[in-house]
């Protein structure tokens, strides 16, 4: 006895399966969009830190921050998350300075 049979999900049909899968990818999809939507917010609020109230800095952040975060972060089960040092060079690039320095990891 497998687990299908313990619980019964070789006994339904394919749309009751599929009715049944449906809230669980949207969950999965829509805890994915929470945690990157969390994760910007962390990273924009260290990053307007870490200028130290310097308003051109502050602008810069503010301005190329969403962007950049956007198309350096990726989705996924393994490797979810920003690409630190693609996203503070694309932030300095974008700002025309190098406001921030990225220190590769270890």
């Amino acid at each position: 006895m497998g687990i299908d049979d313990a619980l019964g999900w070789n006994k339904l049909s394919w749309t009751k399966k599929i009715l049944i899968a449906i809230p669980l990818v949207g969950a999965f999809a829509g805890w994915q969009y929470y945690t990157k939507g969390k994760e910007q917010k962390e990273t924009r609020a260290e990053m307007i830190s870490m200028c130290g109230g310097e308003a051109k800095c502050v602008a810069a952040v503010e301005k190329y921050e969403e962007q950049c975060f956007n198309d350096h972060y990726h989705m996924g089960r393994r490797s979810q998350g920003v690409k630190m040092d693609e996203f503070v060079s694309c932030v300095n690039q974008q700002a025309g300075e190098e406001l921030f320095v990225a220190v590769p990891k270890e």
